[in-house]
């Protein structure tokens, strides 16, 4: 899925986000530091924006619709962080070991925003670990998300995905100690010199959201990549605990057959996706449900939570 361009000659990409301090690029490809109207964050990477000049500063005035728009959750509530995406990459590794209930959440945000997800999976140099993380993944592959085994620090893989990366602007996502910053920094030597650049140009006030940075992957401007560390869960409280089912394609398969039209597929007889679970060929794992019944009690939780107001 390729998104469309600047929606006018005039509009500017948001490139950086650090809250109320931007970083825009400008039709010329020229950059300009900029700050939020009011005290209301309103863009974010990834987004096309309206922008009057302020001195030797950028003052953003509109943000235009969005293709689409992901969201990080901290200890209080949800905040969005990257818009207009074509593509959610989750950097995993043959260590440390894969933590599937932090996959299963980027894969549901993926799914609700409308965005292709896929998995690079790191370190294949690692024969024995990488073997079992790829034996892991399998019900993943079965469900239709592509798998990229490569060697980051031997170099092996890197040239397939980065061709497979062009005319996307991919969300590179990753916990620490898979290889997302070494990956980044092999597709983009640059990277960590314009991160330190924009941090810089950036530096007055305090910045309490933790930044994402685009990235080209080269001159010709046709694929990025969106860097976003230091987050520790997607924010998923937007999604509807009823719908949660229908973004899991291994639940997805199941939902068809139960006896009651609204059931939630966790403790209601006659349920269709329960009973697949005594299937051994249905493709549904007592992991995957395992992660479906924890997410939908966690999302009925927060509906629960905003209807009393708190």
């Amino acid at each position: 899925m390729s998104l469309p361009g600047a929606p006018t000659a005039e509009a500017a990409r948001v490139v950086a986000d650090f809250g109320q301090q931007l970083m825009l690029q400008r039709a010329d490809g020229t950059r300009i530091e900029a700050t939020a109207r009011g005290k209301r964050r309103l863009a974010v990477t990834g987004d096309w924006v309206d922008w009057i000049p302020t001195g030797d500063r950028a003052q953003v005035t509109r943000v235009y619709p969005r293709h689409n728009v992901l969201w990080r959750q901290d200890d209080t509530r949800s905040k969005t962080f990257a818009a207009n995406v074509s593509r959610v990459v989750v950097v995993v590794a043959a260590l440390p070991r894969l933590n599937t209930d932090w996959l299963d959440r980027a894969l549901v945000a993926a799914a609700a925003a409308g965005i292709e997800a896929e998995l690079v999976v790191n370190k294949s140099d690692l024969a024995a670990e990488h073997a079992h993380t790829m034996q892991r993944l399998q019900p993943y592959a079965a469900m239709g998300y592509a798998l990229w085994p490569m060697s980051v620090a031997q170099g092996s893989g890197l040239a397939a995905w980065t061709q497979h990366a062009q005319a996307h602007v991919s969300l590179l996502l990753g916990a620490s100690g898979v290889g997302k910053s070494s990956l980044l920094n092999q597709l983009v030597p640059q990277a960590q010199a314009v991160t330190r650049a924009l941090s810089a140009g950036v530096a007055t006030g305090r910045h309490t959201t933790t930044h994402t940075t685009w990235h080209w992957l080269d001159t010709s401007q046709h694929g990025a990549l969106i860097d976003s560390p230091g987050f520790q869960n997607f924010g998923l409280h937007h999604v509807a605990p009823e719908a949660l089912a229908s973004l899991m394609p291994d639940m997805a398969a199941h939902t068809g057959g139960c006896r009651f039209y609204n059931c939630g597929h966790t403790h209601e007889p006659g349920c269709s996706v329960r009973a697949a679970l005594q299937q051994a060929n249905a493709g549904l794992t007592p992991a995957r449900y395992a992660s479906y019944c924890s997410l939908h009690e966690a999302l009925t939780h927060a509906q629960q939570t905003a209807r009393r107001g708190g």
